[in-house]
């Protein structure tokens, strides 16, 4: 059975990138605007503008004539790049190796942003740059703009290594007054969506009066059964296969329709009480570990009215009371729509003011990017200051050491100066022993020279 997985990319950025000649030229006489898309990787400082010098990719022009940038080059190549003078960026083309690859080559070079040029003609926006799973080691961000738009700027700097443009760009959100939309997408069998939910919940709670924060669960579509009139039955479905989960652990551990199920209660929960979710998904990753085990698992850790409450919410959402779980489902239909009008497609992911979320998806740069939105920022987007308190009991106890190493250094000073002194006293009786004994021995010898004469 072939599950079906459709989604619109919505506008992951708002704005274009500019680039221009430093000086006015001919080759490069106007400022250009290129639509771009954003990776989904690396660190986007959305709110923020860019700007840099633009280089092509100072390479061994034997070995990477293309400028594809799968390898990093030596420093020896593009000595212009390397010169301190301020912010750079690199273009690179599309192919030869995964963007994650090239970004990773280009932020060894100390770029501070990765343009790649599509390599066929195509709506760039559309496009989504994913990460293949290297994209943890990328903190700048990438972008890509259109095969005619970067083929106009690389035959200008291809032309010598010592050429660049100047390039900015500013990583834009829907701006809101007071309440931003913020959307989760999640997925049970997926872990950094339990990791997400746990780094995130403090910065929920700064925010929680100026979010409006909703959840949804990733729900798939079987391709086949609308035509049967939603009649098929499959152990990963339910709603005669309108909606559908994969089976991650095999039938022996539960099926996908057991993930369908929790997810069905997990947004019962939120619906419920929110403090509620917060708490019983630290419980879920923690101890619900077999779908075959869910139902239990939940028992166990809500109270009877809460369980109540929850099993009602579930029952109200089948349309149909008779044979429900082949009926439609108003929660499940819901998720199923967010699904691909979001612009989410990897999960966990995230949603600001229906634009879908780019880059790395970690709690405190999630929070950068909703804290972009706020025309008027609130407390907790604002940048502390660290305020420093000092320490009276702290304070007394460096008083008393430096009273004691004090102490302790004019004794060893003293204790110095006598050893010396007595030195110096040993040395001055040696000396005048020394004198007198050999005045004495000059005596006898004179006396004993008269004498023989």
């Amino acid at each position: 059975m072939t599950f079906c997985v459709l989604f619109i990319i919505f506008g992951a950025t708002m704005g274009f990138l500019k680039v221009q000649s430093p000086i006015k030229i001919d080759e490069f006489s106007e400022i250009m605007q290129a639509d771009y898309s954003i990776s989904n990787f690396g660190h986007i400082p959305y709110g923020k503008r860019m700007v840099a010098q633009l280089f092509a990719p100072p390479v061994d022009m034997e070995k990477d004539k293309e400028f594809k940038l799968c390898e990093q080059p030596p420093f020896s190549m593009g000595l212009q790049f390397y010169q301190p003078s301020g912010d750079k960026w690199l273009i690179a083309r599309r192919g030869g190796c995964p963007f994650t690859q090239k970004a990773i080559n280009a932020q060894n070079m100390k770029a501070k942003l990765l343009i790649i040029v599509d390599n066929r003609d195509e709506k760039v926006e559309s496009i989504m740059m994913a990460d293949d799973g290297n994209g943890y080691q990328i903190d700048i961000p990438s972008i890509l703009i259109s095969k005619s738009d970067g083929e106009k700027i690389l035959t200008y700097l291809s032309k010598s290594n010592q050429r660049y443009l100047i390039g900015s760009v500013e990583f834009k959100l829907n701006q809101t007054s007071n309440l931003t939309n913020v959307l989760f997408g999640f997925n049970i069998e997926n872990k950094d969506t339990f990791r997400l939910i746990n780094e995130f919940r403090p910065i929920y709670e700064e925010l929680k009066g100026y979010l409006n924060f909703t959840i949804f669960y990733e729900v798939l579509r079987c391709l086949s059964c609308e035509t049967g009139g939603w009649k098929t039955e499959n152990q990963d479905c339910l709603g005669g296969g309108r909606y559908c989960q994969f089976d991650p652990n095999g039938v022996a551990f539960g099926t996908g329709s057991d993930v369908l199920k929790e997810q069905l209660r997990q947004t019962c929960i939120w619906k419920y009480n929110s403090e509620l979710w917060w708490s019983y998904m630290n419980h879920f990753t923690k101890k619900c570990t077999k779908e075959n085990e869910y139902d239990s698992c939940f028992e166990k850790f809500v109270k009877p009215d809460e369980f109540a409450a929850v099993e009602s919410c579930i029952k109200s959402s089948y349309k149909s009371p008779v044979d429900s779980l082949k009926g439609e489902n108003t929660i499940l239909e819901e998720h199923f729509r967010l699904r691909y009008q979001s612009g989410i497609i990897f999960y966990p992911g995230v949603s600001i003011n229906n634009v879908a979320y780019r880059g790395n998806i970690e709690a405190l740069e999630i929070k950068e990017a909703i804290c972009a939105t706020y025309t008027d920022k609130p407390e907790a987007c604002e940048e502390k200051l660290i305020s420093f308190e000092p320490n009276r009991q702290m304070e007394n106890s460096y008083f008393w050491l430096i009273v004691v190493v004090c102490t302790l250094s004019v004794l060893f000073i003293l204790f110095i100066v006598f050893v010396y002194r007595r030195q110096m006293n040993n040395s001055m009786q040696k000396n005048i022993r020394e004198q007198v004994s050999q005045q004495v021995n000059n005596y006898v010898r004179f006396y004993e020279s008269r004498s023989e004469k």
